[in-house]
């Protein structure tokens, strides 16, 4: 019983003590640390005067596709700022759209055409699919000529929360 008491008295004590050694709110003492130093090695260092070099990223595959092909994670390069990582629509160049094969249809019961499009910014995997409904709802639409020739892409995109680029 005595060994028990004991037992936990000391990891009492030892908690307490690991709880209590931190007194300031950082880690490093910065002034331990010359300019030259921090110039060679910024990355260790807040940077709160940073620039932004932008990062755009491909969602993880783990979202749901819909948001995959939506949306786009943006942060710092640096990744030592204040810049927190968010979520961004991506941007399309509305004349780079292209429809690819015949329409399909969807959970819904219409027709869609399948339109590759791909986002300005993305650094891997640019390219990205996005269904469009078919307005004629004619499963022929496709194989002799596409509804979609010579659409205005812009004003097809315009109610999706896709940025539109203005090139």
């Amino acid at each position: 019983m005595k060994k028990r008491v004991f037992s936990v008295l000391l990891c009492l004590g030892l908690l307490t003590s690991f709880c209590s050694c931190r007194q300031t709110d950082t880690l490093i003492d910065l002034s331990a640390f010359d300019d030259a130093f921090r110039t060679e090695h910024s990355m260790l260092f807040a940077n709160d005067t940073c620039e932004h070099a932008l990062r755009y990223q491909n969602m993880p595959d783990a979202l749901a596709e819909d948001n995959t092909t939506i949306y786009h994670r943006v942060s710092c390069y640096y990744g030592n700022c204040d810049l927190e990582a968010h979520l961004e629509p991506h941007t399309i160049d509305s004349d780079r759209c292209t429809v690819v094969g015949n329409p399909m249809v969807k959970e819904n019961g219409c027709l869609y055409h399948q339109v590759v499009t791909h986002c300005e910014f993305c650094e891997i995997y640019p390219y990205f699919y996005i269904y469009v409904l078919c307005p004629k709802q004619d499963a022929d639409c496709g194989r002799k000529d596409n509804c979609l020739d010579g659409a205005d892409w812009r004003e097809i995109l315009c109610d999706t929360p896709y940025a539109i680029s203005e090139d």
